[in-house]
């Protein structure tokens, strides 16, 4: 009796351990490619929602780049982002990490911008070397933004990923999509062309995993530029339970109109310049999306900051400055 006590713990401790853990090696490029090339996605669960609780991490804008924002450096926020994501992890562990875009300002050329026009550096791939590396959770995707304007070719080069990809993480089904895919590989300054959300792509996954709740993240959705077929979608399709985007550089939690289904558009945060330093709410930070067997929680977590506001030091205290609860639509068979 002992012995069968001794092999059941030592079976118990292995796979405890088993789960994104810090000291077992991963690369970003074994993220899966768009479901057009046939590529099965890199899926982190079971396709049944866990009942355990389990958490990932959205987040965007963090611009590697030349300029100083808030008093520091872009070296010293990069390197303070990948600390407080390490510091979160011990503390609150999590499994997978969504970039949703604007990791350097590669083809934006102010001031001594435009790093990859002007002299053949990405800091897209800088960004992936020097920092991403030091990752405590290695399970991560990356779309571009409207300052990657890299071609497919080279941002799958770079990156490993295709530009619009996707993940099943605990049971859901979270599309990443390309919504600056116009414009690519320009030889000439350029802020990055808005393009509509590619539907087909959604219906496609979609499909492919008819029994999962949906996440639709982008880098940005405009919805006065969006197609009425993308305003159909979401509003009539009860699996789309809701959407994230970065680019205005602030957390919020949109309600968008009746016409869109009344559901959240998240916004992600930033980690590089706000429009309103002095609001909590548009200070560094992610979004956390907490899974349970009833839906999803998504937080926005700010970490300690102290930064230069017009001459004048400003100290973020650590905390979530937000929370909303999403029910799974698909739990206990209902529509």
């Amino acid at each position: 009796m002992k012995k069968v006590f001794t092999v059941l713990l030592c079976i118990f401790m292995i796979s405890g351990f088993a789960a994104c853990s810090p000291d077992i090696p991963a690369t970003p490029a074994a993220s899966e490619t768009a479901a057009a090339t046939g590529t099965e996605p890199n899926e982190t669960a079971t396709e049944e929602p866990a009942q355990t609780k389990e958490r990932i991490i959205i987040m965007s804008d963090i611009h590697l780049c030349h300029m100083s924002w808030n008093g520091h450096s872009s070296e010293y926020r990069v390197d303070k982002m990948i600390n407080d994501l390490n510091e979160y992890y011990e503390a609150e562990p999590y499994s997978n990490i969504l970039f949703l875009g604007d990791y350097s300002l590669d083809f934006w050329q102010h001031g001594n911008g435009g790093s990859y026009l002007n002299q053949g550096i990405s800091n897209t791939a800088n960004i992936i070397k020097d920092y991403f590396s030091r990752l405590k959770c290695t399970d991560y995707n990356m779309i571009a933004g409207n300052h990657e304007q890299y071609s497919q070719q080279q941002w799958k080069e770079i990156t490993g990923m295709e530009r619009q990809n996707y993940k099943v993480i605990n049971g859901w089904l979270f599309i990443l999509l390309d919504n600056f895919a116009g414009n690519l590989d320009p030889d000439y300054d350029s802020d990055g062309t808005y393009t509509q959300t590619d539907v087909d792509y959604i219906k496609q996954l979609m499909q492919q995993y008819p029994d999962m709740p949906v996440v639709l993240c982008a880098h940005y959705f405009d919805t006065s530029k969006e197609s009425e077929e993308f305003q159909t979608l979401v509003s009539t399709q009860d699996r789309i339970v809701c959407l994230f985007c970065g680019h205005d550089h602030c957390n919020k939690n949109q309600k968008l109109s009746k016409k869109w289904g009344g559901k959240y558009l998240f916004h992600t945060g930033n980690y590089s310049y706000t429009k309103n330093v002095s609001v909590k709410e548009c200070m560094w930070g992610w979004r956390t999306v907490e899974f349970d067997g009833e839906g999803i929680t998504v937080k926005y977590y700010s970490p300690k900051s102290t930064i230069d506001i017009n001459g004048e030091e400003y100290t973020n205290e650590a905390g979530t400055v937000s929370e909303v609860f999403i029910k799974n639509p698909l739990k206990d068979g209902e529509n």
